[in-house]
Order: C-alpha cells, then sequence, then structure tokens
C-alpha cells in the first residue's frame, strides 16, 4: 500500500509539474500520427502492386528497352551464381571423399605397421595415429566451414536477385525505392502543415510499434492488390438509393483497409530505417484523419471514397 501511494504520489508531482510547465510554455501542444496507416493508405499507393512490391508505370520504347536489358542482366547473373553454386557443392562432395579416403588409407597403413611391434613401440604408433587423425579433421572441417560460407554467401547474392523486379510495366528496385522515398517525404510534410496549423510543435509517430514488427508468415502471392482495387471503388450515383448495395459497398472497402492495415507490413521494409525507431507515447492531438484528408483533397480522390477510408482506419 505505501508502495503505490508512493508510485501515486509521483505520478501526481509529474503530473503537476507538466501542467505548470505547458502553462508557462504558453499551453505547449503534443501531436501525434499513426504514419503506418498513412503511409499504406496514401494516395500515391493507388498504383502499387503488392506481388511486385512495385508501382504500375508506363515505359516508351526507349526506356522498355533498358528495363529488358537490366532483366536480361538480372537471369544472367542468377544462372551464373547457380553455376557456381554448383561447383562448390562439388568441391565439398569431393572434399568428403578425399577426407575419407584418407583416414581409410592411415588405418589400412597403421595396421600393417603395427603387426609384431613391441608394446611400447604400439602405444607410440597408436598416440602418433590419434594426433595425425585429430589434424587432418581439423583442416578438413576448416575446409568444409570455408566451402559452406562461400556457398551461402552465393546463394544469398541468388535470393536478393530473385527479389529483384525488372518488369517493364512497373518500377524498378530503384524507382521503387525513391517512390516511397517520396511517399514518406510528402507524408512528413502534410503532417507538418496540420500540425502547424494547430500550432503543435512535435508529432509522435503512434504507430512506431506495429512498424517495427516485421512478420510475414503470408505469402504476397495470394494477396489481393489492396490499394490498386481500393481506389477504384466509387459509387455510382444511379447506386445511391440502393440501401442495401451502398452499405455493402462501404462495408467492403471497411474489409479492404483493415485487411491491408493487417498484411502490410512489409511495405515498411522499403521505407528508410529511421521511420521504424521513432518512439511511442500515449496522449496528444490525434493528426491521423486531418493528414489522410489533406491528402485525398490535393490527390482529387472521391470525396465518399476518401471518408469511407478514413473511417474505416480510425476503426481499425
Amino acid at each position: 500500500m505505501k508502495k503505490l501511494s508512493l508510485i501515486l504520489s509521483v505520478l501526481f508531482t509529474i503530473e503537476f509539474v507538466c501542467s505548470n510547465y505547458a502553462v508557462q510554455a504558453d499551453e505547449l501542444l503534443l501531436g501525434k500520427a499513426d504514419l503506418y496507416s498513412i503511409l499504406l493508405l496514401h494516395p500515391a499507393m493507388k498504383d502499387f502492386d503488392v506481388k511486385r512490391n512495385a508501382f504500375a508505370v508506363s515505359r516508351n520504347a526507349s526506356e522498355a528497352e533498358i528495363i529488358k536489358k537490366e532483366e536480361e542482366d538480372r537471369k544472367f547473373k542468377i544462372s551464373k551464381y547457380q553455376t557456381d553454386m554448383l561447383e562448390v557443392k562439388k568441391n565439398i562432395i569431393e572434399l568428403d571423399n578425399l577426407y575419407e579416403a584418407k583416414l581409410i588409407e592411415k588405418n589400412n597403413k597403421f595396421k600393417e605397421y603395427v603387426k609384431g611391434l613391441a608394446t611400447e613401440a604400439f602405444l607410440m604408433e597408436t598416440m602418433n595415429l590419434k594426433i595425425e587423425t585429430h589434424d587432418l579433421q581439423e583442416q578438413y572441417a576448416n575446409e568444409t566451414k570455408r566451402l559452406e560460407n562461400k556457398y551461402a554467401e552465393i546463394q544469398n547474392k541468388v535470393y536478393e536477385l530473385n527479389n529483384l523486379r525488372f518488369d517493364i510495366g512497373f518500377t524498378t528496385p530503384k524507382e521503387t525505392k525513391e517512390k516511397f522515398d517520396l511517399i514518406l517525404f510528402e507524408t512528413r510534410e502534410y503532417v507538418k502543415k496540420i500540425a502547424d496549423l494547430k500550432g503543435i510543435s512535435v508529432v509522435i509517430n503512434s504507430s512506431s510499434k506495429h512498424m517495427k514488427k516485421n512478420i510475414q508468415s503470408f505469402d504476397r502471392q495470394y494477396l489481393p492488390n489492396y490499394t490498386i482495387e481500393l481506389f477504384s471503388m466509387k459509387l455510382a450515383k444511379s447506386e445511391y438509393r440502393d440501401e442495401e448495395g451502398v452499405l455493402g459497398h462501404y462495408e467492403t472497402i471497411n474489409d479492404y483497409v483493415h485487411s491491408w492495415l493487417e498484411h502490410g507490413n512489409f511495405v515498411i521494409n522499403n521505407m528508410n530505417d529511421c521511420i521504424k525507431d521513432c518512439d511511442i507515447i500515449i496522449g496528444g492531438v490525434d493528426l491521423t484523419s486531418e493528414v489522410l484528408a489533406a491528402l485525398y483533397r490535393d490527390y482529387k480522390i472521391d470525396k465518399n471514397l476518401a471518408n469511407s477510408i478514413i473511417q474505416s482506419v480510425l476503426r481499425y
């Protein structure tokens, strides 16, 4: 009970000091924004292809030729690395066979040599065999480890190349990163603009813990292209009087938003690491809906669709 009283006393003191400071600092306001939701539902994500982890883009003939060449180079490198991996695997098998042959040869020589030897000489030769066998094992282990490390290094290069895509109708890995950098920069600018209007000088990323999660237990190949489909969901004026149709339309939007927010963690890997390391704090003025509203307004997203997405984010 005394400990509880002490904690309550300390919390009261902190709250009192903070309150006084806020008043003295002309009511300093602290804001927060759900960057995870804003980034995943940024209007520029309307061309994002989940399976390719890239954005749909139009190419002229010369650009298409460059992309085609880059894809050919990628496939050539993968083929070369796969050949190198087979060579390393062959070397490992040869090393295994050589090691086994040397052990057999050494043991056979030992058996022939010690026939008829006196006890002391036999013991001495046995000791020498153990030392030589240990040295042989050590050499074999070191060489095996070197080859296995080399194989793993090449395997990682193949893995990285397999994750790169150079499709003519989509952004290259470099272009994709640049697009995400632009989305991140623009999001920060909009957050700052909204915060300035409210007199807020500090804005905390309220979704930083969620952004740090990097769980990919699902296969992206089976996920829909959430944002491409989401930003094309518009209700025709002729359907406004159909209550069930309207309800179903907004329920579909809500389901898409929630499912995308649930499965979109992998997108954050495209962002700068610093955005994932921001701390989280409880409280403050939440700017999330206003930032999204400003982005959707400036990108001329359908008002009903924009409002539905924002309401879904707030209910997530």
